[in-house]
């Protein structure tokens, strides 16, 4: 699937269409995780002969950034972090192009890492500029406007699964941040009670048998700074 940004700022999603651009990479993009929970995203110009331009509240760098807890961004730009997860910058006064480094310094309440690459389910590219595309040197608009997909490390949220063994039921998770407790409950009623369940957690991991006969129990990974 290839998106594309109209004029307005609406976002079209289209199959199959200028396959050439979505080669494109105008930008140079840099990341690194520089401790827990704590990434930076550096971009420049690449060694293409075009690079991206951002107008007035037009045009937009997303990523895709579970439980964010902190930006740092140059004051020409601005962002927005939605209940998705998705961090947006914009640019509230342009042009500006992604000439010089710009960088990105976010912070995560989570510290399991992982990398983000290609598209979630019907939310398109974790990680991409959606904007103009101007050629060099001066600057003159192309009349496509196109995105570049970014590959990119950055917090990860955990993954629980359970199966039957024999009279036992196993449960497992991967990715599991510091401060995530397990918690069951017999109902999924809004006025269930959830309880803790101990677990062990090694190398954000952990394994837990629980008896079947125990009965009907639901589990789930809350963590205090996710919605």
């Amino acid at each position: 699937m290839r998106f594309f940004k109209t004029r307005g700022g609406r976002l079209l999603f289209l199959a199959g269409l200028f396959p050439a651009l979505s080669q494109t990479e105008p930008a140079s993009f840099e990341s690194a995780h520089l401790g827990p929970g704590l990434f930076s995203y550096t971009f420049r110009r690449g060694d293409a002969q075009t690079v991206w331009g951002f107008e007035s509240n037009s045009g937009i760098i997303q990523l895709y950034f579970p439980g964010v807890v902190a930006i740092e961004n140059p004051p020409t730009w601005s962002r927005v972090v939605h209940s998705s997860g998705r961090i947006v910058w914009t640019v509230p006064a342009g042009p500006i192009f992604l000439d010089e480094p710009v960088t990105f310094t976010v912070r995560s309440c989570l510290n399991a890492v992982t990398t983000y690459s290609g598209s979630a389910d019907g939310l398109g590219p974790y990680g991409a500029i959606f904007t103009d595309l101007y050629e060099l040197p001066d600057y003159r608009r192309v009349d496509i406007i196109g995105f570049q997909a970014l590959t990119y490390p950055g917090p990860a949220l955990p993954v629980l699964t359970i199966e039957r063994a024999s009279s036992d039921v196993i449960l497992r998770a991967t990715a599991v941040s510091d401060g995530f407790i397990l918690e069951a409950s017999g109902s999924l009623d809004k006025a269930a009670q959830w309880l803790p369940v101990p677990t062990t957690i090694s190398n954000f991991e952990f394994t837990l048998r629980v008896p079947a006969a125990e009965g009907l129990r639901f589990f789930r990974l809350r963590h205090p700074c996710i919605p």
